[in-house]
């Protein structure tokens, strides 16, 4: 058992050892710290003020102001479509696209979409009714002149 670790009552730790002694002086040194700080700490909770000390004004605030964007009034980025209608060409095969503005008339639309696209009076029907359903509620309509509007079913 002579090369055996000491098992018992008596094993501590070598307080000679470097590693240890640097530990206590880091503790040591901390503790030193700690204190003057709070010492500096109370004396200048104890000091008085002076009563004319005011306190500077800041020459310029932290952040610049930043420039807040602002969209032009009118032009024709105002103007949006409420959706664009598209179709393929029968002629070339491409497709095109037809955009429906809020102010637009739908029975006029539907008339020259469908001339555009090659669409018979069946078909033109169907697509004035489905952009009526398709259409925002509250939105105000043109109302459409009688010989343009399709007949109903």
């Amino acid at each position: 058992m002579d090369g055996s670790p000491k098992c018992g009552k008596d094993v501590h730790l070598d307080m000679n050892h470097g590693f240890i002694k640097s530990i206590i002086k880091n503790q040591l040194d901390r503790d030193s710290y700690d204190k003057e700080l709070k010492e500096k700490q109370a004396k200048a909770r104890a000091a008085p003020a002076p009563a004319d000390a005011v306190r500077p004004a800041r020459a310029a605030p932290r952040r610049p102001d930043r420039a807040i964007y602002t969209p032009p009034a009118g032009g024709p980025a105002a103007r949006r479509p409420l959706f664009m209608l598209e179709y393929a060409d029968t002629r070339t095969g491409a497709v095109r696209r037809q955009p429906f503005m809020d102010d637009t008339d739908l029975s006029e639309f539907c008339a020259d979409f469908s001339q555009k696209a090659g669409l018979d009076e069946r078909l033109q029907r169907a697509l004035y009714h489905r952009l009526l359903q398709e259409l925002p509620d509250g939105r105000p309509r043109a109302e459409p002149a009688d010989e343009r509007r399709p007949p109903a079913e």
